[in-house]
């Protein structure tokens, strides 16, 4: 056996790097389009997002959590499924877009999804 690093070394390193660099890639794609979301229950969504209505608050990201249900029809919704950079909820049914942190409807009517 020699002082230097075997091939088998060498390729464990490797991997690792790789492993490290893919799980650093999901991590910023997941904070970039504010995927961490969970489903408490089915009549509860929680989201993380940016502002994409005009408003006060600060464009950064926020935790905010909804009813699961569209103010439209009530049908259940979508979290960001055309992958917008803020981050929306977007109804199953009738395809209405929302604010993941006001709640308010994206195409400027005063209709607001309701907070939990």
């Amino acid at each position: 056996m020699g002082d230097g690093i075997s091939s088998v070394q060498k390729l464990l390193i490797l991997v690792a790097v790789v492993i490290i660099v893919l799980l650093a890639i999901v991590g910023v794609t997941q904070a970039q389009y504010g995927s961490e979301v969970s489903i408490s229950d089915d009549n509860i969504i929680h989201i993380m997002a940016k502002p994409s209505v005009s408003s006060n608050l600060p464009y950064k990201w926020f935790n905010t959590t909804f009813e699961n249900k569209c103010a439209f029809c009530g049908e259940k919704l979508l979290v960001n499924p055309k992958e917008v950079p803020e981050s929306e909820l977007t109804c199953s049914y009738c395809d209405a877009d929302f604010c993941g942190v006001s709640g308010k409807d994206k195409e400027y009517r005063e209709i607001y999804l309701t907070k939990v």
